[in-house]
């Protein structure tokens, strides 16, 4: 069976950043203090797999920053 893996939506906070850090849409440099929006999602392994269950311990969570005007399109498109 070849490897799948399924990205889910987690959560969506607002967030200040506490270091530099770029944005993932725009790469636009996000400096500390600013406000940002955390995107949070969980990545599992071979989700199709009748072998194993899905438990809260098998999925790594991925997390993404997007500066104030990419997160605002994050909302508008995902009704957040």
């Amino acid at each position: 069976m070849s490897k799948v893996r399924v990205r889910s939506f987690e959560g969506v906070e607002d967030y200040e950043v506490t270091h530099a850090c770029t944005c993932e849409t725009c790469c636009r440099l996000i400096m500390k203090d600013e406000k940002a929006l955390l995107i949070v999602y969980s990545i599992k392994n071979n989700p199709l797999s009748p072998l194993s269950e899905y438990s809260e311990g098998d999925k790594r969570l991925i997390f993404e920053r997007h500066c104030e005007d990419c997160g605002e399109i994050f909302r508008i498109k995902n009704n957040v």
